[in-house]
């Protein structure tokens, strides 16, 4: 099971003989062996790179609620065994981890000294992949995110603000950035895709001579100090803390509504580790809710 997961996710049997750790021969020959055993072929060789058959597309979800069962048995053998360390995989994205790992990180190593913690920065389509294909336990990511195997926590909603040192006033509108330059992440960073969203660009309007791939906020900032115009910043971005001055509150319409964003925490409804993972939500949810009060309009990062 784990090989016919491999070849459908690296889409290439010597890619998947890598990071099985057996020749290309072998894990061709075990594939043959459950394509013969089910009836049935479950990749379509002729293409390239290797896709699923109609049958393998069926069969690919069973094999990981198959395998995310037999974890669980695994981890109860450990449990017997008095082995407490478990590993959780936590996937997030960089505009939440930029303040995230920095704020929590000691509190985690402190409070959950059981959970052994693997933290990667990976944008939201590469955090979705990973949910779906069972390689994370935790993904913390922007909402709104449905999935019917999957279930998702809100850890708490985020003010979106406005860095421009060039703008004087305390509160600024959508209308006012009308005439300044954007500067914004990367294409695949859901912060870039809110700020089109709200501030009402065009894409053709964004690129200009700028491009930038990467999802540094700091870089940002340091542009808008520069050369002018803006960058929207998270509320809880750690950088605010020494730049309070140029960070703007931004109304919507007018009216004491601020746009802000959704923050989840998105995992398997059949985890053998959901234990922890709600540990892990309820750290999070603590100390970023507090003082959450005033109305926001949420912000859709995929619309």
């Amino acid at each position: 099971m784990h090989y016919l997961l491999a070849v459908y996710e690296q889409k290439s049997f010597q890619k998947a003989s890598e990071v099985c750790f057996v020749t290309q021969p072998t894990l061709s020959m075990q594939v043959k062996k459950a394509e013969d055993t089910l009836g049935q072929l479950i990749f379509d060789r002729a293409k390239n790179p290797i896709e699923l058959t109609a049958y393998g597309k069926h069969l690919v979800p069973l094999l990981r609620n198959i395998l995310e069962e037999n974890q669980k048995i695994l981890l109860l053998k450990d449990r017997l065994s008095n082995v407490l360390e478990e590993q959780v995989k936590i996937g997030v994205i960089p505009t939440v981890a930029a303040y995230m790992l920095p704020d929590l990180y000691e509190t985690w190593k402190h409070d959950l000294p059981q959970i052994s913690l693997d933290i990667k920065e990976l944008r939201t389509n590469e955090l979705i992949q990973a949910v779906e294909n069972k390689t994370l336990d935790l993904a913390i990511m922007a909402g709104p995110y449905n999935h019917p195997g999957f279930n998702s926590s809100v850890l708490y909603e985020e003010e979106i603000c406005v860095y421009a040192p060039h703008i004087t006033d305390a509160y600024t509108n959508r209308n006012a950035l009308t005439q300044e330059q954007p500067w914004l992440l990367s294409r695949g960073n859901c912060l870039r895709n809110q700020m089109i969203n709200f501030c009402q660009l065009e894409e053709k309007e964004t690129s200009m001579k700028w491009n930038y791939e990467g999802g540094n906020i700091d870089l940002l900032m340091q542009m808008a100090e520069k050369l002018g115009g803006y960058t929207l910043v998270p509320r809880n971005f750690h950088a605010l803390q020494t730049k309070q001055q140029h960070i703007k509150k931004i109304l919507v319409d007018g009216l004491p509504v601020y746009p802000g964003r959704t923050i989840l925490g998105v995992f398997s409804a059949r985890s053998a580790k959901v234990e922890w993972i709600h540990k892990l939500i309820h750290s999070i949810q603590t100390p970023y809710q507090l003082g959450a009060d005033q109305k926001l309009e949420l912000i859709n990062w995929n619309a």
